[in-house]
């Protein structure tokens, strides 16, 4: 299923399952360092404050899975409990806010090029040791709060 039929059926489906007092929708959301992201909107009749849910997250999982039900069910989970998030934070500690933190972990190659003075005496030196640094693997941590 491609991206424009993956984010209908899940609005789709997630609008069946919570019926005509919720309004699902998508909107793009410009986060602080201008990156733009589309996001799922939960929007309760009477509520004033809404999940917004970025969709990457989700067609990340869909892609690995196949599965549009188990985004369909993260949904609905989180929607489930808006009112635990919408309590205040300050009060809790940490066994409290624990169940609602996630960590993922993932390996990601960053390739960098940088010019090399071929006139330079130890060039292929640099080239090795260039050639090491831009193919080795960093780690790179996502952390996730629901």
């Amino acid at each position: 299923m491609d991206y424009k039929k993956y984010k209908e059926s899940l609005k789709d489906k997630v609008q069946e399952q919570l019926g005509e007092n919720v309004s699902v929708y998508y909107t793009e959301i410009v986060k602080n360092n201008n990156v733009k992201k589309e996001a799922l909107v939960l929007q309760t009749k009477g509520e004033k404050t809404r999940p917004i849910i970025y969709i990457d997250s989700l067609l990340n999982t869909y892609a690995c899975t196949g599965n549009i039900e188990e985004s369909k069910n993260t949904v609905l989970e989180i929607y489930k409990r808006r009112d635990d998030v919408l309590a205040d934070w300050n009060g809790f500690g940490w066994e409290q806010v624990k169940p609602y933190v996630r960590i993922r972990f993932f390996v990601e190659k960053i390739y960098i090029s940088i010019p090399i003075s071929s006139s330079s005496a130890s060039s292929a030196g640099n080239r090795d040791a260039i050639f090491v640094m831009a193919n080795s693997s960093f780690l790179r941590l996502s952390i996730a709060v629901r």
